[in-house]
């Protein structure tokens, strides 16, 4: 789902025999859209800690949140002897909970996902603040969870430095780890450290109907200005893997062959020269809106300007950390780019090319609309031949690309550090949000 620019808190009570334990567990990135309460994962808290992740998103608490690529989800020891889960705003998920209407059709209130209803080992205990809380579910079918109570906590802005310190001070039993802080924490003997790929994608998205950005050359142009192996390598240290597909590897229907905009500054500049722009011509000014103001966010906005500016485009960065504020300006299409993350909810292609790029889904802030793209994509929800499906999706992903109303930027991989005492994890490629708490136990001895 998607995911913003917060860090998911769980504050969780776990039973091991007499001992009673809490831990917090949380995403790093925030951009699921589920909750855990008598949820379940995919429709509980957990899965709804997908909140923009990695500093710029925050994965699994829900995924209402998605511009960024820096959320982080940590969990820390709280007052009272309960570990709080700390969630930093990233700008890549949306709500805290799963969006269901997209699911079933389901028409929600305003106030619907504050109040959950479910069968999953947690409930909504409350939500106050920047705080979260889930308690254990006596009557779960597969009887109560290890803990007794889980609490995310929020960091709007992507706090990740504050997230480390506070793991490191032991008030935290996770945090999402970046930079210089990541390549020290995979050398740790003291800690867990977990990296695993995960069904991912952060892209630059762009409003297919604003001004300029209605023509396809001038899309296609951005594509091809921007340098991402080389911000990844300088500004993530090589954490994360260029993207030129929407479909991450390891999803069914992942194409290398459609691989488009790696880095190619003159085919940008000849691009832009076709569509009126250039040294002679006119000059092109665009806006880009981000939901994650952290350091990382910031070095690698500033380098994507870097080359655009290279090819003649001179690019604004507006920063907007409330989530809600980020979200309406990109549901009223008052912007040109926008900076999203994406994971999947589910292992399928459809959770990608339809709900992004479909246009009459909810998270197509792209605005991008292609009548094929839409028969093909529909064609490909109905078909059970597994091959016959990948085919439809690979046509689909080809002609997206080749509209370009998107710049794939990097699939992300998902790496934290867990306390020694933290036990039971089971990480998969979806990642923060699917991680199951019922299963997390502590064991301090």
């Amino acid at each position: 789902g998607a995911q913003q620019d917060s860090h998911p808190g769980i504050e969780d009570s776990s039973r091991q025999g007499d001992q009673r334990h809490v831990v917090s567990v949380g995403p790093e990135e925030v951009s699921k859209d589920g909750a855990e309460g008598p949820l379940g994962q995919g429709y509980g808290v957990d899965d709804t800690a997908q909140v923009a992740g990695h500093e710029d998103h925050v994965t699994g608490l829900d995924r209402d949140v998605g511009a960024g690529t820096d959320g982080q989800t940590d969990i820390g020891l709280g007052q009272g002897g309960s570990i709080v889960d700390a969630i930093a705003d990233h700008g890549h998920h949306k709500s805290l909970f799963l969006h269901l209407g997209h699911l079933g059709g389901l028409v929600a209130g305003k106030d619907f996902g504050h109040h959950p209803v479910g069968t999953g080992p947690f409930r909504l205990e409350s939500w106050e603040g920047n705080q979260i809380a889930l308690s254990a579910n006596p009557d779960h079918h597969e009887g109560p969870p290890y803990l007794d109570r889980v609490v995310y906590t929020i960091y709007a802005g992507a706090q990740r430095q504050k997230i480390l310190q506070e793991f490191l001070a032991n008030r935290l039993e996770e945090a999402a780890v970046f930079g210089a802080d990541r390549e020290e924490m995979a050398q740790t003997t003291v800690y867990q450290f977990v990296r695993k790929p995960s069904l991912s994608l952060q892209f630059y998205g762009m409003n297919c109907t604003s001004g300029p950005l209605k023509d396809k050359r001038v899309r296609q142009a951005l594509g091809w200005a921007i340098n991402k192996k080389e911000i990844i390598r300088e500004v993530f240290k090589d954490q994360f893997i260029p993207a030129e597909t929407i479909l991450p590897p390891g999803m069914t229907g992942y194409t290398p062959e459609n691989a488009a905009y790696g880095y190619d500054p003159e085919r940008a500049k000849e691009l832009l020269a076709k569509a009126g722009y250039g040294p002679s011509q006119k000059k092109l000014v665009l806006t880009l809106l981000s939901a994650s103001k952290s350091n990382v966010a910031q070095k690698e906005l500033a380098m994507v300007a870097a080359d655009l500016a290279a090819v003649g485009v001179e690019l604004q960065i507006k920063y907007e950390t409330d989530w809600p504020t980020f979200e309406a300006t990109l549901n009223s299409g008052r912007f040109q780019l926008y900076r999203y993350f994406w994971s999947a909810d589910i292992p399928d292609p459809d959770n990608f090319l339809n709900v992004i790029c479909g246009s009459d889904s909810l998270y197509n802030f792209m605005r991008y609309n292609n009548p094929k793209v839409d028969r093909l994509l529909s064609q490909a929800l109905v078909e059970t031949d597994i091959i016959k499906r990948v085919r439809l999706y690979r046509e689909a992903e080809g002609m997206i690309l080749e509209d370009a109303p998107m710049i794939p930027f990097m699939y992300w991989v998902f790496e934290s550090v867990f306390q020694p005492y933290v036990k039971g994890l089971e990480i998969s490629a979806l990642g923060s949000p699917y991680i199951p708490l019922k299963r997390i136990w502590l064991d301090k001895q």
